[in-house]
């Protein structure tokens, strides 16, 4: 592998990782349209689990091309255990095999105006879907997290539930998780069919495909079964929106300048 020299530091998105090859494929996309902002850096990516490069072979990646600085960023919504536990584990392994490289460590994406203002534009992407007669007061609107055992950031996914409510005025809204925490999806969705609305919209707060967003599918397809009656619109998970970028650029400036206490 040939070197390359540059002044600036290397960057690393690191992702969970999945066996579904569609989110592997979105998750590189991502990366590539950072190399095109970021035109003069290393740029690069690695995996936690379920896909290669794994985060330690891409570290050694950018080694092997030169990199004497990198800066490390999680690609994850929020900052759970993998963000606050696994990669800085990792970080500190490879800086003690690799001690003249210099890491520094970005923040997750985190709950902000551009991830807000991204959530809005894939709801309302697939509100005509519902058809001529839709209106947003007849709507529960339905925002499905991942899921962990912090909860900060569980919590996270119910401050975006409630914003995405009065900022774009559904009759009414509801959070739940795909797994580990409750409610989880199924029941909150019998529960929320109480209320009677005529219409379901459900927002995946995720990155990329893989199998929470299979699993989303699927017991959505189980819930239209039992009630069809009820119209239920999927909404695009965010994949490699161009304001997560915007968001990318500013974690990297945060770390370069020590803002990311």
């Amino acid at each position: 592998m040939t070197a390359v020299h540059t002044t600036q530091p290397a960057v690393l998105l690191i992702g969970h990782g999945t066996r579904i090859a569609a989110g592997v494929e979105e998750f590189l996309s991502l990366l590539g349209q950072l190399q095109q902002a970021l035109p003069d850096r290393l740029c690069t990516a690695g995996f936690l689990e379920l896909a290669r490069p794994t985060l330690g072979e891409a570290l050694q990646m950018l080694v092997a091309q030169g990199a004497a600085e990198i800066i490390a960023l999680p690609v994850m919504l929020l900052a759970a255990g993998h963000v606050k536990t696994d990669i800085p584990a990792e970080l500190e392994a490879f800086r003690a095999h690799y001690p003249a490289v210099r890491v520094n460590y970005g923040k997750a994406l985190g709950l902000n105006a551009k991830l807000l203002h991204a959530a809005q534009e894939r709801v309302t992407s697939c509100e005509a879907a519902f058809g001529v007669d839709y209106r947003r007061e007849d709507t529960l609107l339905m925002v499905i997290g991942r899921g962990c055992s912090d909860p900060e950031a569980n919590a996270e996914v119910s401050k975006l539930s409630r914003l995405l409510w009065e900022s774009m005025a559904f009759g009414w809204a509801e959070t739940a998780y795909t797994a580990v925490t409750a409610p989880l999806m199924d029941a909150a969705l019998e529960r929320a069919h109480r209320l009677g609305y005529a219409n379901v919209l459900i927002f995946p707060l995720l990155l990329f495909s893989g199998r929470l967003i299979e699993a989303i599918h699927a017991t959505a397809a189980a819930y239209q079964v039992h009630h069809p009656e009820v119209r239920v619109v999927i909404a695009p998970y965010l994949n490699a929106h161009p304001l997560l970028v915007e968001t990318l650029i500013e974690r990297l400036q945060e770390a370069e300048h020590s803002e990311n206490r």
